[in-house]
C-alpha cells in the first residue's frame, strides 16, 4: 500500500534525534535540524559485554576519499569513529563525488540509523550512488535528501533500493522507514517510479514518504491516492 505522506515540507524536521559528533563549529548558514538535548557518543560506547564493535564504516570513508584524492567531512568521519547512530551534514556541498565516499561508509556501517544529507548538491549521480548503498545497510531507517535536485531519474534509482536490486544477492531491497525527498523536482514519473517501489517492496518497509514541493501535476497526483 501507500506509505503515510509528509507534506510538512523541508522545514519539518524528519528524524527526531541526531548525535552531535566533534565541537567544530558547523559551515555558515548551517541549519540545526536536530533538538538542543542531542546525546553525545563517544569511542568509549563499546558493547560493555566485551563482544566484538559493530562496524562502522569508518575504515570504508578514510579509504575512499583518499583514493578519489576527497577532504574528508569532519563531522561525517567523526559520527564514523565514534560510532553513532544518527548524523547530519546538510548544505556541506558534499556533491556527486563527496557522495561516493559516503555511499562507501553507508554500505559497510551497522550503527548508522537516522542520516541527515539534505541540500548537498547530489544531483541524480550522487543519489544514485548512495541508493545503490542502501540494500548493504540493515540499520538506516531514516533518510534525509532534502533539496538535492534528484530529479525523475534520482528517484527511479531510490526506487530500485526501496523494492530491491534484481543484481543483488537476494533480491535485496534497503531497510528505509522514513524518507524525506521534498525539493526535489521528481514530477510525475519520479513520484510514480517511487510508488510503484513501494508496492513491490517484499517485504514493505517504507511507512512515510515525504515528497512536498516536487511539481507534482495531476498525473502524479492520481498515484497519491
Amino acid at each position: 500500500g501507500v506509505p503515510e505522506l509528509d507534506d510538512s515540507g523541508p522545514d519539518s524536521p524528519l528524524m527526531p534525534t541526531r548525535a552531535d559528533v566533534g565541537d567544530s563549529p558547523p559551515p555558515p548558514n548551517h541549519e540545526d535540524r536536530w533538538p538542543d538535548h542531542a546525546e553525545r557518543w563517544s569511542s568509549d560506547d563499546d558493547d560493555s559485554d566485551g563482544g566484538p564493535a559493530p562496524h562502522t564504516g569508518w575504515d570504508e570513508y578514510t579509504a575512499a576519499c583518499e583514493k578519489f584524492k576527497i577532504i574528508p567531512c569532519g563531522r561525517w568521519s567523526r559520527a564514523l569513529a565514534a560510532s553513532a547512530d544518527a548524523v547530519a551534514i546538510p548544505h556541506y556541498g558534499i556533491g556527486p563525488r563527496g557522495a561516493v565516499p559516503v555511499a562507501a561508509s553507508l554500505a559497510a556501517s551497522e550503527c548508522l540509523e537516522r542520516v541527515d544529507l539534505s541540500d548537498n548538491r547530489l544531483g541524480p549521480e550522487g543519489v544514485e550512488t548512495v541508493a545503490a548503498s542502501l540494500v548493504k545497510n540493515a540499520c538506516l531507517r531514516a533518510l534525509d535528501l532534502t533539496k538535492n535536485a534528484i530529479g525523475a531519474d534520482g528517484a527511479r534509482a531510490l526506487s530500485q533500493a526501496i523494492a530491491g536490486f534484481p543484481s543483488a544477492p537476494g533480491h535485496a531491497c534497503s531497510a528505509l522507514e522514513s524518507l524525506c525527498l521534498a525539493g526535489n523536482g521528481l514530477g510525475d514519473a519520479g513520484v510514480k517510479a517511487l510508488l510503484s517501489a513501494v508496492d513491490d517492496a517484499s517485504p514493505p518497509r517504507l511507512r512515510v514518504l515525504s515528497l512536498a514541493d516536487n511539481g507534482i501535476g495531476m498525473e502524479g497526483a492520481k498515484e497519491l491516492v
